[in-house]
């Protein structure tokens, strides 16, 4: 299957020249080093002392080819390839690249297709889908979605993600095909659904959203149960002038199927000022309930794929100059689990506020800076130890336009925070520096 992603790619690139440019190709190379220290433990709540400092280099390849077969019908892929640490993930021998088992060589995120008709466009296939700003609801999983055409200013679209299909072995159809009949309770599927409504009123703009995972497999003696959360919000932006303000609430319900009931109600609002052409100003202001006995918060559904990070300056607009939403930092640990909504994801909610700064001194230089500062909604949750009491995330970012398409970004972020019940974890850190090349 490898080996005909690889031929398709290769047909991709010689295709303009073969089909009076039909295909369009766009993609990046990145590269970063990265040292950093206390991540794991101050995630996890432990000591290991060195165990988790961490320097590496990581790199990722993308490539993302668009065939144009008409004005009105595409397909997409996007591939990424070699993407991993140096001297780990590069999945080859010094003769040829690895063919078998699970390989970082190619990986495939996106594959689908568009039809854009008069009152509908229709998109089927591997894509992302998500809702509102991107925060509580980001999946990139095989699905079909429909942007309905409405009369202006409302627009409707709906989505169907499936997120797994009953699945087996066996010696004998279908089960030989490695699927299973949904004819019992432990083979039958897991879907989501999304409905969006937007309504676009100048200069305000609004979009209601909700969610929903629905479970129908379960097998209680395995451990696997109906596990069912939703998710309704409200996003909003206006802009009037040089200022802007943005955000989102949104409410979390549902169960896992096991007596715990999912539950959260967090509301982010974000406003931006341009003082000047070279200087921008940002503010964020971030509330987040806590849990309760026999309920677990939740801050996402769906698979997160390069999340939208407030801390790292999503919220700002900025996480594409901080850390260019790559897997970089996954390798050394994410700088806060559960981002600023939940922090270290002990359940304790929070408060807080953020301020923000973009400046460009000299045009080829852009210097950003950010700190939150959040304390827990509630520090005494039932049944859990070391809840998040209250800390502060601080980052600063230069990023230098090398040459057209070609910039070099350096960032430092350092994460201090205090838990309940005695828990003593040293402030967190990484600083990184990486490259990226955009055609």
């Amino acid at each position: 299957m490898r080996k005909l992603l690889v031929i398709l790619m290769v047909l991709a690139f010689v295709s303009p020249a073969m089909a009076e440019s039909k295909v369009t190709i766009s993609g990046h190379y990145q590269v970063a080093g990265i040292i950093c220290d206390n991540l794991v433990d101050q995630n996890n709540q432990t000591d290991t002392g060195d165990a988790d400092k961490r320097e590496f280099f990581y790199q990722r390849f993308r490539v993302q080819p668009v065939i144009h077969a008409t004005d009105n019908v595409e397909a997409v892929l996007r591939f990424d390839f070699a993407e991993g640490q140096w001297g780990q993930d590069q999945d080859f021998t010094t003769a040829r690249a690895s063919e078998t088992g699970l390989s970082t060589e190619l990986q495939v995120d996106r594959a689908y297709a568009k039809v854009k008709m008069n009152w509908v466009d229709i998109t089927a296939g591997l894509q992302f889908v998500a809702a509102g700003q991107t925060q509580v609801y980001r999946d990139n999983q095989p699905a079909l979605q429909f942007n309905i055409k409405t009369p202006s200013p409302v627009g409707f679209r709906v989505a169907w993600v499936k997120v797994r299909e009953g699945v087996g072995s066996g010696t004998t159809p279908p089960e030989l095909l490695g699927r299973l009949a949904d004819d019992t309770d432990a083979n039958k599927d897991t879907d989501r659904y999304l409905g969006d409504l937007s309504l676009n009123f100048e200069p305000v703009k609004l979009n209601l959203f909700y969610v929903m995972q629905k479970d129908d497999g379960e097998d209680t003696t395995a451990g696997d149960y109906k596990d069912e959360p939703w998710v309704m919000g409200l996003r909003f932006r206006s802009a009037i002038g040089s200022t802007e303000i943005k955000g989102e609430i949104a409410n979390f319900g549902g169960d896992n199927g096991n007596g715990t009931d999912y539950v959260g109600t967090q509301a982010n609002v974000t406003g931006m000022m341009k003082l000047t052409d070279a200087f921008t100003l940002g503010v964020d202001l971030i509330y987040s309930t806590a849990q309760g006995a026999n309920e677990q918060k939740r801050t996402t559904i769906g698979n997160p794929f390069a999340r939208f990070d407030v801390v790292s300056g999503g919220s700002f607009g900025w996480d594409t100059l901080t850390y260019g939403r790559n897997n970089a930092n996954v390798f050394g640990g994410l700088p806060m689990a559960g981002d600023v909504f939940d922090p270290f994801q002990t359940g304790a909610g929070s408060m807080g506020i953020g301020v923000g700064a973009k400046f460009v001194p000299i045009q080829p230089l852009t210097l950003i800076g950010q700190i939150h500062y959040l304390t827990a909604e509630d520090d005494n949750v039932a049944g859990v130890t070391g809840e998040f009491e209250k800390g502060y995330n601080l980052l600063a970012s230069a990023i230098w336009q090398m040459a057209p398409k070609a910039s070099l970004h350096a960032t430092y972020q350092y994460i201090d925070a205090d838990f309940m019940d005695n828990v003593n974890v040293d402030s967190a850190s990484v600083a990184t520096l990486w490259m990226q090349v955009l055609f």
